[in-house]
């Protein structure tokens, strides 16, 4: 398996926002950057305001899931990626673990767009490269 570096910082944002039927609401905006871990790691630069604590582990999942069998993602594996929450915001009555799983999946989507848009030399270790 191919493994995902980010040899860059890059920033996204996502919003998942429903106003028919039952409505929802989630905006995150998160940094997708190297780091020395392996794997995955996360940072939240976020206020309990921004992004309440009992949305966190929906934004995690969020990105972990762009890896999972059938995803955009699913050929390769991350490798020390630190992914820092930086920003976003809530809805009171509209909020749920499942828009910020939406909202987090685009922000990753859209910073790795932004990575690929480097110009070639500079992308290096992003989809299409393999370390290991």
């Amino acid at each position: 398996m191919k493994k995902l570096l980010i040899q860059r910082a890059t920033t996204g944002e996502g919003q998942f926002i429903r106003q028919i039927g039952f409505p929802r609401f989630g905006h995150v905006v998160l940094s997708v950057e190297p780091s020395s871990r392996s794997g995955l790691s996360f940072q939240w630069e976020v206020s309990p305001e921004q992004i309440p604590e009992m949305f966190r582990d929906a934004v995690r999942r969020g990105v972990s899931r762009m890896f999972e069998p059938g995803a955009k993602f699913d050929q390769y594996e991350p490798d020390g990626i630190l992914i820092r929450v930086v920003g976003g915001s809530s809805h009171d009555t509209d909020s749920n673990e499942g828009s910020f799983e939406i909202a987090a999946m685009k922000a990753f989507v859209m910073a790795l767009a932004l990575a690929l848009a480097l110009p070639s030399d500079e992308a290096t270790g992003l989809p299409g490269s393999s370390r290991g």
